[in-house]
């Protein structure tokens, strides 16, 4: 996480970076997995994103 709150200290994360990762990453899961270990790669990936988005203050529910 440190890495990333350096990186935001020069170049300011938004949500649509988080929004675009999380598209990529979810259009590769679904192209190459399925089942409940695909959805719990998305739900892990999500709730990363969601503590990223809150430790760098972009989280707006």
């Amino acid at each position: 996480m440190q890495k990333h709150i350096d990186k935001n200290a020069f170049i300011k994360f938004k949500k649509e970076h988080f929004v675009i990762w999380t598209s990529y990453l979810f259009t590769t899961i679904d192209a190459n997995f399925s089942g409940e270990i695909a959805q719990q790669m998305k739900n892990r990936a999500t709730s990363i994103a969601t503590v990223m988005q809150l430790k760098m203050n972009l989280y707006k529910p």
